[in-house]
């Protein structure tokens, strides 16, 4: 009388990727029960979530993604989601995409950015250069191909301006940098620092979501317990989050030196990244930012492939991966659009907490420049701004202020021996032509230091007013290509000028070419050989660079 089964009824599917994972760890002939830290709620959850994601982005190509969710204080994985459900029949579902390598994008830059405190290289509100720069054939820019001409370490990171981050990966040092990567046990990261360079830091590397999520819930835990364990740290907090139960301890190894990070550079760098990424989203993540403080950075690969986002609370670590297993980039894979939403969506299921505990005893007060972030010089306004404690963290000396003399009426310098009225001396905020150009468009109140007084100049004292920024450096050798009916194409040159309203009057090779104001550039012939490029302005003023054309046949 009972009633036959028609067909099996459908096996359980619940973080079926770690299963599959750990099943490859074992001897088949020996099966054994296995008590995982994945808690089962949790992860059924966060799979829903992920899966209604994708389902929002399969209209724009993007077909799967991978959550990760680390308890700081256990170091234990309690949700391992690493693709849309397998029985969605979903393109490449059954790909782990929390082991699978995949380019870094700005992912890594939180941590140049610690390592850098920690070096003394800078503080939060150390000014860097962000204006366009070229390193040989390496021309980097910024996301949406803007500059700022200088900006604040801390907002250069929040917005992930990448030539500020060039700069700094340079001043650190690349191979310096590589090493401490693979000692964070980054394993994606195989090669040397010839193949990557300076794109290190841009996304020439790679890296598994696995991997990028375990290295900042160690420095979240190794901030959470510095004050616990009397200022000192653990390196165990460095080892891989364990996905099984253990009842065996690891064995602390308590040491006053931290191995990778201190708490200081920890700290200041999640307070950095608790400010928002991009300025133009402000007004859509502020709901976000002001329900839970939450530190957090997306990352976006070059050929848009790779959406990241990795966030952060005392208690938990979240990564998101966003992309198409099988490398197809879509025009939407920005970690801010594709990866974020997912990210508050996991911590909207988490919840909110505490704030972890400043780590006073490494921090100290020091005196510094209020307007470029570095130790103040006799000429700064200074502001005092707390940074580690440590032999490597007095800032370098600002180098952005400098002392001028002034006439009774401030518009003019003057000299002692040829002025006889009454001196006014001030000090002034100093860029070179370069950034000027582009800071001035943003901070109109900057003002280039005046010229001096008629017949009270010094012969060898000149300000210079004129930077090349195409060709930006001397000697660059150019190859011009043909257009489709066999003749040559156009070089543009530019300059920036300090000067708005300059005009600027333009030789190739002695011969005049023409005129430029406001907007410095000129389209030019290009031809093969040597060419001396020379810019004259309407006060005098020259700059000159010079370029090899080669003309590609």
């Amino acid at each position: 009388l009972e009633e036959l089964p028609q067909s099996p009824k459908p096996f359980p599917s619940i973080a079926y990727h770690l299963l599959h994972n750990l099943r490859l760890d074992m001897d088949p002939k020996s099966p054994q029960i296995v008590h995982s830290t994945i808690h089962r709620g949790l992860q059924n959850q966060i799979q829903d979530r992920l899966n209604l994601h994708i389902d929002n982005l399969r209209t724009n190509d993007i077909k799967n993604a991978a959550v990760l969710v680390i308890h700081n204080p256990t170091k234990t994985v309690k949700a391992y989601v690493a693709n849309v459900e397998v029985d969605r029949k979903n393109f490449q579902s059954k790909v782990d995409l929390i082991r699978a390598n995949r380019s870094t994008g700005s992912i890594l830059k939180p941590l140049l950015f610690a390592k850098a405190i920690d070096e003394g290289l800078i503080g939060p509100q150390s000014l860097l250069l962000d204006s366009p720069v070229s390193f040989g054939d390496y021309s980097p820019k910024n996301f949406y191909e803007d500059y700022d001409g200088v900006v604040p370490a801390q907002e250069a990171l929040y917005r992930s301006l990448n030539i500020p981050f060039v700069h700094l990966l340079q001043d650190y040092g690349q191979a310096k940098f590589l090493d401490e990567l693979k000692a964070l046990r980054l394993t994606g990261i195989t090669k040397d620092i010839d193949h990557y360079g300076l794109s290190l830091i841009l996304g020439g590397a790679e890296t598994s979501l696995w991997d990028i999520t375990n290295t900042y819930a160690s420095m979240a835990r190794s901030l959470l317990f510095y004050t616990q364990r009397n200022s000192q740290y653990d390196s165990q907090d460095y080892i891989p989050a364990r996905v099984q139960k253990s009842s065996n301890s690891v064995e602390k190894n308590l040491s006053f030196d931290y191995s990778h990070f201190s708490a200081a550079s920890i700290f200041l760098t999640f307070e950095s990244m608790t400010q928002l990424n991009r300025p133009d989203y402000y007004n859509y993540w502020k709901s976000f930012s002001s329900r839970h403080k939450i530190a957090w950075k997306t990352g976006t690969s070059f050929g848009l492939k790779d959406a990241w986002a990795i966030g952060l609370t005392p208690e938990y670590t979240v990564g998101v991966w966003v992309g198409n297993a099988d490398g197809e980039g879509r025009a939407e894979l920005i970690g801010l659009k594709a990866a974020a939403p997912l990210l508050f969506n996991v911590f909207d299921i988490l919840g909110a907490n505490a704030w972890f505990p400043s780590p006073e005893d490494a921090l100290q007060n020091r005196l510094l420049c209020s307007e470029s972030g570095f130790t103040a010089s006799p000429q700064c306004p200074t502001t005092y701004q707390k940074l580690p404690i440590g032999t490597n963290t007095l800032l370098p000396m600002c180098s952005f202020h400098e002392q001028i003399h002034l006439d009774s009426t401030q518009q003019y310098q003057v000299r002692k021996d040829c002025y006889q009225g009454s001196i006014v001396s001030k000090s002034i905020f100093q860029l070179d032509p370069l950034p000027a150009y582009y800071f001035q468009r943003k901070h109109p109140e900057y003002s280039e230091k005046p010229s001096f007084l008629p017949g009270c100049s010094v012969e060898n004292q000149w300000t210079k007013t004129m930077q090349f920024e195409r060709p930006l450096h001397q000697g660059t050798h150019i190859q011009i290509p043909k257009t489709m009916d066999g003749t040559v194409s156009k070089y543009i040159v530019k300059i920036a000028h300090t000067d708005p309203d300059a005009v600027v009057y333009w030789y190739v090779n002695d011969t005049y070419f023409g005129q430029t104001k406001r907007f410095h550039e000129l389209s030019i012939t290009a031809r093969a050989g040597q060419t001396i490029i020379r810019a004259i302005d309407d006060k005098g003023n020259e700059e000159r660079t010079s370029c090899v054309f080669y003309l590609k046949k």
